[in-house]
């Protein structure tokens, strides 16, 4: 990287650190209601994501433009609180974070860590996944969180040592695998995100709202070779900058067939589970991101996707 580049970037990043510390004179509420008139704005001048956003809610949820378009503004607003959240999350890692996170279903966890085998926590980009993961670790559950890199370095940097504050550690999706696997041998807990597009085998294909989607593989195969407690849990954005986070009871693991049906059925279950929360609350997913661009093309996959739907797995309504 050229050093006028990370100059530049060094600058950008301190902005955005005493951007943080400013937050402290402002009331908890301050980020999230300046970023969901980001997100308005955003709604209005992005030109590329709001058509987008609006198919995608269109097909998923078979309903009019009308409400298509309120969803719509809905996750722009949603997309610009969570923006501003990123800045503020020093703030959620002290004590303000009690009066801002209501959790559901912390037992749920509790059970899981105590039975001595491994935990896999799984979401999405429904809610904040950062202050899940932040707070989770206050709670007393650290874990691994496995994320895809800020292409900005600098501020990828900064995101690291916040969200890190309160015990986590942050592996990058790529490479992360082999501390993943020696987490879950040890008895740990790893959080991972399970609904972005996988531009590159490996992947599995993947029911989501009726379409196949793709999805990492890596969920289903920790599932299958570790044999860990598979959490869900999501964030429900609520007014004045709260949220309520809602842990959900251990998936049911499948037994039957080979490692690799296993490994897909487990993913498939997850992203069931993932899909009711965003049918639920739909206004607070990212609706913007092209979730169904990829599809099957290299042989493997084809012949895959054919052997579910010959057996009748593969459910596409």
């Amino acid at each position: 990287m050229p050093r006028s580049t990370q100059l530049r970037q060094r600058a950008q990043a301190a902005l955005v650190r005493a951007l943080a510390a400013a937050w402290r004179l402002f009331p908890a509420s301050a980020p999230a209601a300046l970023g969901s008139c980001l997100g308005a704005l955003l709604y209005v001048i992005d030109g590329k994501h709001r058509p987008l956003a609006i198919a995608n809610i269109e097909r998923a949820l078979a309903c009019d433009r009308g409400r298509a378009t309120r969803v719509a503004r809905g996750a722009f607003r949603h997309f610009g609180r969570g923006v501003l959240e990123i800045t503020a999350l020093p703030t959620y890692a002290g004590r303000r974070a009690d009066r801002l996170l209501e959790v559901r279903g912390l037992d749920h966890l509790a059970r899981a860590r105590a039975g001595g085998k491994g935990v896999l926590v799984f979401s999405g980009h429904l809610g904040n996944a950062d202050l899940v993961a932040l707070h989770q670790a206050r709670l007393g559950f650290p874990a691994d969180v496995v994320v895809r890199p800020l292409k900005h370095a600098a501020i990828n940097a900064l995101a690291i040592e916040w969200r890190e504050r309160t015990g986590n550690r942050v592996l990058a999706m790529k490479g992360a695998l082999a501390e993943v696997r020696r987490t879950l041998a040890d008895g740990g807990i790893v959080i991972l995100q399970i609904d972005q597009n996988m531009h590159n085998p490996p992947r599995f294909f993947v029911p989501f709202f009726g379409r196949l989607a793709t999805v990492t593989q890596s969920l289903g195969l920790l599932a299958v070779r570790y044999r860990p407690a598979v959490l869900p849990v999501v964030s429900i954005p609520r007014s004045r900058g709260r949220y309520r986070i809602v842990y959900g009871p251990p998936l049911a693991l499948p037994d039957g067939g080979t490692a690799e049906e296993r490994a897909w059925e487990a993913t498939a279950r997850a992203t069931a589970i993932l899909e009711d929360s965003v049918r639920e609350n739909p206004e607070s997913w990212l609706w913007q991101h092209d979730r169904w661009k990829d599809q099957p093309r290299e042989p493997a996959e084809l012949e895959a996707v054919a052997r579910l739907r010959a057996s009748g797995r593969l459910d596409l309504r």
